[in-house]
């Protein structure tokens, strides 16, 4: 998925994304934006793109079960755009949405999708979130 010359991925640049979308609806949405393939840089946490909030309005109105965004970026925001983060942050949580960050998405071929998705987080008393390992086993489209 493409980002804006400000690095940030809109709704606008995800609508586009979905055009050819055939998915009618679903509770797990995945973006992959290729950051991963950073992952052993600097640049993985230092660039990582940041995502509007007006994204999750979006997932919202497009796949009506929508609970969950799992992104393949280390966080919701870069560091540059730190309000911007808090504000996505927030926008989530108040439509009960959970996100899953920093997620190893590159197996996932293209003509695939997550069938069934296993999330194990680790356990805190105090705390507002958590490391988390995901399994997912995938099955191929349909043409």
């Amino acid at each position: 998925m493409a980002v804006n010359n400000e690095n940030i991925i809109s709704s606008a640049t995800l609508n586009k994304a979905l055009e050819n979308n055939t998915v009618v609806d679903a509770d797990f949405n995945m973006l992959r934006t290729s950051s991963e393939s950073f992952r052993d840089t600097s640049k993985y946490w230092e660039y990582s793109p940041a995502f509007s909030p007006d994204l999750y309005e979006l997932l919202s109105y497009k796949f009506h079960s929508f609970c969950v965004i799992g992104l393949d970026t280390i966080f919701i925001s870069t560091i540059a755009k730190c309000e911007l983060g808090r504000e996505a942050h927030r926008v989530l949580l108040t439509h009960n949405i959970r996100n899953c960050e920093d997620l190893s998405l590159y197996k996932i071929k293209p003509d695939s999708s997550p069938n069934k998705i296993v999330a194990l987080p680790f356990r805190y008393e105090i705390s507002d979130g958590a490391p988390t390992t995901l399994f997912a086993e995938t099955v191929t489209n349909a043409d």
